[in-house]
């Protein structure tokens, strides 16, 4: 089976980050620091908007994303929106002062939908960075996080969790003997597997069987595939 994949590929997330945007109001912010890849996606992360994603991988090493906290006010927690975790993964929530020597405040979190979630710290900190660590608990596959949007939860404020609606992208299934509902992809992401580069799609809802993704003029082998991922050799 060839899957079709009418995406206007969303391959600059591997350029280097310009630099971090100024802060502009004293009410606490998070600014887009550093990440462990898809560093040109960083900022969809904290732009406000829910439908941009930053996409991060786990493999044998954890992906994580690292934010400063702008203005005067200190935190009481945070509000995490992101896709649904696979199996055996979780995720931290760590401190700094500096930005280089991390405390973990928050262990082993898992989201279980794509709705808004709150991560209360327990007391109030005024730490000025803040990392999100996103652990592969089998370490065997590339696991890919999708993160939606995270804001900060100023001490003294109620939290207002709602639900993300998720953007779509069209997908067509080519040689496929019966129809079957379009998949909902939610981006794709360039990285190494096993020394190889790869392209990981992320979505759900994808069909089995699997041999190969086309993208524009480029047919990629499938090296593994599930509902929610399909892993492609890239060139």
């Amino acid at each position: 089976m060839v899957l079709v994949l009418r995406l206007g590929l969303l391959l600059a997330l591997l350029l280097p980050w310009a630099g971090p945007a100024t802060a502009q109001a004293a009410a606490p912010r998070l600014m887009f620091v550093a990440a462990s890849n898809n560093k040109a996606k960083g900022p969809d992360a904290v732009d406000g908007d829910r439908s941009t994603t930053w996409l991060g991988i786990a493999h044998r090493e954890p992906a994580w994303i690292t934010f400063k906290v702008e203005g005067d006010t200190p935190l009481i927690g945070l509000v995490v929106t992101m896709a649904k975790m696979p199996s055996s993964t979780f995720y931290h929530v760590d401190l700094s002062q500096d930005g280089q020597t991390f405390e973990p405040v928050l262990q082993n979190l898992r989201n279980e939908n794509d709705k808004a979630t709150v991560r209360p710290f327990g007391t109030v900190r005024a730490e000025r960075y803040l990392r999100l660590r996103f652990e592969n608990g089998s370490r065997q596959a590339m696991v890919p996080f999708a993160l939606y949007e995270v804001s900060a939860l100023p001490a003294g404020s109620l939290p207002d969790a709602e639900t993300l609606s998720t953007p779509s992208v069209p997908l067509v299934v080519a040689q496929s003997p019966t129809p079957a509902p379009a998949p909902r992809i939610l981006g794709t992401v360039l990285g190494r597997w096993d020394g190889d580069r790869v392209l990981v799609v992320v979505g759900d809802g994808f069909p089995q069987g699997i041999e190969s993704v086309q993208i524009d003029d480029w047919r990629l082998r499938v090296l593994q595939s599930t509902s929610t991922q399909i892993l492609c050799q890239y060139p």
